[in-house]
């Protein structure tokens, strides 16, 4: 009973301080990047030959401007690898299009850079709303002639910016994540879904509310359907979706109308030209595509996003790449500060229209468990999507019910030792009486006790 109880406890505690972290800033405005609270803290070197080993895992660190940063990754020769970075710049926070970003590189310690010939580089877009940023890097077994090998790897994250941005530190968040090999010779035939020929979620129903979490690891779990959030100027905001082998994500984003009252037709010729925008993530944190933005006049605005269907040689696929592995898809959501002009203070409503498409296919025979590396798709995962829970909501459910399953034992117990006791009481008391001969009744003598 101690170990639930320890183990439940620390699972809530988790919960707490994820919500925590996802609270909005003291003033009312928006909150900030939520950095995973299981995340463990690392420095990054400034030389490549000092820099601190990370396994798969959460980590937390920070980067200056024009910093460059070392980790040291050790991969075997059969699985693949995926290395995520977050950098999370405080919202408002001064950064210029285009000119400010990550530029990342996983490498041999020869130099040679796996998965591309250049440098991964992320910058802002949204006419140069601060938001949060994630890049990803890769070794994938299979891929080419070079990072093939087991051995020491180099993970390398420098921060790139303008003169005139804010010079102020932005933290980040590491992920890594190990995708198990296959055995034999890996599947073909990749499937760049064409996104643009497919229509909107076809999903109605009535809509239920879902505040999504403020990143990666506090993303809320959304199924099919349709789903209500607000969003206030200048947030991100994250929703994940399960997506099994063959199938793929259809998602709609809606920014509803402003109530501008009497002001209405002085707002409506104040385009804000990136409103919102969105950006689709693997279950690795790789981008499926790229940022797509919309503009806002006050009136109702969407945004449609669909991914390939999941296949695994849709790694070899430029066009089709990200669409590669089985479960949680993210959605992140963000609105631009200028929005202010038209939800003075309050949040803009958000409408997600969430569809995965495609029959589930037959996965791939791996040589490891896949789930255990943190892929694939299970009954758990679809009934949390179903409920709109966060994972921390989940574990918390789940514990809860160990608890109670528990409780319930323990109880049983109980009552079954008192019958018992009882049982025992009464025997006893029995035995001790008709050692000491009846109260009452006929003795060999007569009548017991004597009649008066």
């Amino acid at each position: 009973m101690r170990n639930i109880r320890t183990c439940a406890t620390a699972s809530l505690a988790l919960g707490v301080l994820a919500a925590t972290a996802g609270q909005a800033t003291a003033d009312g405005g928006a909150a900030g990047y939520a950095l995973d609270a299981a995340a463990e803290r690392v420095t990054g070197a400034k030389t490549s030959g000092d820099g601190p080993a990370v396994t798969p895992g959460t980590y937390r660190d920070a980067i200056e401007r024009n910093e460059q940063k070392y980790y040291t990754v050790n991969l075997d020769g059969t699985s693949h690898a995926y290395l995520s970075v977050t950098a999370a710049p405080k919202p408002g926070q001064k950064i210029k299009k285009l000119e400010d970003g990550l530029e990342l590189q996983l490498t041999t310690v020869d130099g040679d850079r796996c998965g591309s010939v250049l440098p991964t580089k992320v910058n802002f877009t949204g006419d140069g709303t601060t938001h949060p940023l994630t890049g990803t890097v890769s070794r994938i077994i299979g891929e080419d002639d070079k990072c093939q090998q087991r051995g020491p790897y180099l993970l390398s994250v420098g921060r790139k910016s303008s003169a005139l941005s804010d010079p102020g530190a932005w933290p980040l968040e590491l992920r890594y994540m190990s995708e198990p090999g296959i055995k034999g010779d890996p599947p073909s035939g990749a499937d760049p879904t064409d996104a643009e020929e497919s229509p909107a979620p076809d999903v109605t129903g009535e809509p239920r509310k879902a505040r999504g979490g403020l990143g990666f690891g506090a993303a809320r779990s959304l199924g099919d359907g349709v789903w209500k959030d607000r969003l206030k100027p200048a947030e991100t905001r994250y929703y994940r979706v399960p997506v099994d082998w063959g199938q793929r994500l259809n998602v709609s984003v809606e920014l509803g109308n402003a109530d501008a009252g009497a002001d209405a037709e002085k707002r409506l010729p104040s385009t804000v030209f990136d409103a919102f925008g969105v950006q689709l993530y693997n279950p690795a944190r790789m981008r499926m595509g790229d940022s797509v933005w919309e503009p806002y006049r006050g009136e109702s605005a969407a945004i449609q996003r669909q991914t390939a269907n999941v296949t695994y040689a849709n790694r070899f696929d430029d066009d089709a790449k990200g669409a590669q592995v089985a479960g949680w898809h993210y959605v992140a959501v963000t609105a631009s500060p200028e929005l202010e002009e038209y939800f003075d203070g309050t949040s803009a409503p958000v409408t997600l229209r969430m569809e995965v498409k495609g029959k589930q296919a037959q996965a791939p025979s791996y040589r490891e468990d896949l789930s255990e590396a943190g892929f694939g798709v299970d009954d758990s995962d679809r009934e949390q999507a179903a409920k709109g829970q966060t994972a921390a909501q989940a574990e918390e459910s789940a514990d809860r019910s160990l608890l109670g399953y528990a409780g319930i034992g323990v109880g049983t117990a109980l009552l079954a030792g008192l019958g018992a006791w009882v049982l025992i009481a009464r025997r006893r008391a029995a035995a001790g009486n008709r050692s000491a001969g009846p109260s009452y009744g006929y003795g060999p003598n007569g009548p017991y006790p004597p009649r008066s």
